[in-house]
Order: structure tokens, then C-alpha cells, then sequence
């Protein structure tokens, strides 16, 4: 079989995640970032340079001439333009999450993804944890038995966050969207089941912020199961304290932020061990063979968008005091009506 060519890849923003992206991308021998676009200069050519790519401050057609497909990595208030953008031109896309700030927007992508016939992926990195892939095959395998309640946890030191996501009009909402949705987008796939009814509580506790920086949720899923759902990041060093907790009605697999996983069944308890893991390079490794083979990746803009309906009926619960619902696609293949 012949070597599959070298993707000629872009990456729209050099932040914290896009640096990340780029760095996949160097270790991932079927791609290569040949662009980056990114408004602060300085940080761009920078980027660029390292590694002998091009820097455009803006997307204009030499950048789309240059590139296969792209990275968007952006700030979440203009996630939904670049990824529009990239898909009027054909471009297969990798999104950073929460894909949109709305669901008319996030609507509005999987519909052009269908048009345009190009892979989308949706930036859940964190399934690409070895802990999260061990635990999806001992969920999948029926090691638990049948998944009843989970447990997703954060609350850490958040040091290293961007300032941005903090502030309403760029990121859309707080701790939830920039590092709850991950959970959201794990606790529907490990499950294998759909939210139906989230009951919410949110609060600005321990920072100046127009967003929450507390959150704490239950989810209620088609399957029958049941989830609690905490988030905290507080702007002083904390320890890891992440996990994913899955219970079913034979056993349990509970990942840890060392990514080790915990299973227990009846007769024992045993603990595995990652010896590696780049979830970055395996997130990146997934897209890239998607877009050569011509395939749909392990991560879809549907998801991207199941994930979003959940955060938001998270939002209105929180806002009303009551019980809310998300809302599903507007038509069967996922866009805006009418």
C-alpha cells in the first residue's frame, strides 16, 4: 500500500491550545504545519518560525491556498466564523471546543459539514486519554455491567488559564465551557447514553468575573442512568483534582488525573497504569487519518453539538432555579430550520 501523502495543515490560533495542536502536528509524520494565523504578531511569527511555517495575521486566500485542512483554535467567541469560513472553502476542520456559543451556530456547522463532504472533529481531547480508552473498552466489553451512575469531577488550581475565559463576551460562559464540556462530551460517550433533564447551581466565588467559576450539576440520561457533576476552578494552586467515575451494575472504572484507572468488579480491585500518554498526538493522529482516508472521525461536529445543548440547558437551569431539558437538532440531519 502506497504512504499516504503529507497533510499541509493550518493552524487558526497560537494560544495555549493551538500550541498544543502544533506541537501534535510535529510529532505526527503524516502532517505538517505549513501556516498559522494568529492576530497577536509577535506570538505568531514566532510560532512560525519555530517551525518553519508561514504567519498570516488574518485568513485571507494565500492562507486557504497554502493548506489542506485546518486547526481552529481560537477563542469560543469566534469559533463558529473561522470554522464557517474553512468549511465554504472544503477544508476538513478540526475545532477546538465548545465549537460555537450558540445552537443555531453549532447547527449552522454540522449542516455545512454535510454540504462540504469534509471530515469535522471536535477538540475532545480528553478522549484521547489512555485512562478514558481503557475505560470505554471495559464499559464497551460489559465489564461493569450496566452503567447506572457516574461521577465527573474538577476542582483544581487554575494558574495557567487564559485570562480571556473569564471574561462573558469572549468566551461565552465560565469554568463550564472551557473545561466542563470536556466532561459533558465524556460522560455521553462513556455512558453510551443522551442527557434528557440537568438540574443546576452556578456562582462567582473566588475571582472578578462576569462568568461562574463554581458549578455543580445533576444529569439525568435516557438509559436510566444518573450523573453528579462538579466543576471549580480557583485562582490559586490547588492539586489535580479531576476524575471520572463510572458505576454500573457489576463493577466500576474510575480514572484518576495520573491517568491511571481504577476497576472493581465482585471479586477485585485492580489498577492500571498509563505508561504513555500524549492525548494531544492521538487527537491530532485521528484527524489527520480521517481527512487521508475520507472518513468520519472518532469525534463528529454532532457531538460537538450534543455536547453544547447539554452546557446550555445547564446554563438556563442554573439561571431559572428549575429542572431544564436540551434541546435537540432542529431537523433530522442536524440543521436550522426553515
Amino acid at each position: 500500500m502506497r504512504a499516504a501523502r503529507t497533510l499541509r495543515v493550518g493552524v487558526i490560533g497560537v494560544g495555549s491550545a493551538g500550541q498544543r495542536h502544533v506541537a501534535a502536528y510535529q510529532k505526527c509524520p503524516r502532517a505538517t504545519v505549513v501556516a498559522v494565523v494568529d492576530p497577536d504578531p509577535d506570538r505568531g511569527r514566532g510560532v512560525a518560525h519555530d517551525i518553519g511555517a508561514d504567519y498570516f495575521a488574518g485568513t485571507d486566500e494565500a492562507f486557504w491556498e497554502a493548506v489542506e485542512a485546518v486547526s481552529v483554535c481560537a477563542p469560543h467567541n469566534v469559533l463558529a466564523s473561522h470554522a464557517m469560513v474553512a468549511l465554504a472553502r472544503g477544508k476538513p476542520l478540526l475545532l477546538e471546543k465548545p465549537m460555537a456559543l450558540t445552537l443555531a451556530d453549532a447547527d449552522a456547522i454540522v449542516a455545512a459539514a454535510e454540504r462540504a463532504h469534509v471530515p469535522v472533529m471536535i477538540g475532545f481531547v480528553h478522549r484521547f486519554r489512555a485512562g478514558a480508552q481503557a475505560a470505554k473498552r471495559a464499559v464497551v466489553a460489559g465489564a461493569i455491567g450496566a452503567p447506572a451512575f457516574a461521577v465527573e469531577h474538577l476542582v483544581s488550581g487554575g494558574g495557567a488559564t487564559p485570562g480571556w475565559i473569564w471574561r462573558r463576551e469572549v468566551a461565552g460562559g465560565g469554568v463550564l465551557l472551557y473545561n466542563g464540556i470536556h466532561g459533558l462530551d465524556r460522560l455521553r460517550w462513556l455512558l453510551g447514553q443522551e442527557v434528557t433533564e440537568v438540574y443546576a447551581h452556578s456562582a462567582t466565588a473566588t475571582r472578578e468575573a462576569d462568568v461562574e467559576d463554581v458549578l455543580v450539576a445533576t444529569l439525568r440520561f435516557d438509559g436510566g442512568a444518573v450523573a453528579s457533576f462538579v466543576q471549580h476552578i480557583a485562582p490559586y494552586p490547588l492539586p489535580p483534582g479531576w476524575r471520572s467515575e463510572i458505576y454500573g451494575s457489576a463493577g466500576a472504572v474510575l480514572m484518576t488525573p495520573d491517568d491511571s484507572l481504577i476497576q472493581a468488579d465482585s471479586r477485585q480491585t485492580t489498577t492500571l497504569r498509563a505508561e504513555r500518554d500524549d492525548r494531544f498526538l492521538g487527537e491530532i493522529t485521528e484527524f489527520v487519518a480521517a481527512v487521508q482516508e475520507g472518513r468520519t472521525p472518532a469525534v463528529t461536529a454532532t457531538d460537538g453539538r450534543a455536547a453544547l445543548a447539554i452546557a446550555l440547558a445547564i446554563y438556563d437551569s442554573a439561571a431559572s432555579g428549575r429542572p431544564a431539558t436540551p434541546v435537540e437538532p432542529r431537523t433530522a440531519r442536524g440543521g436550522p430550520a426553515g
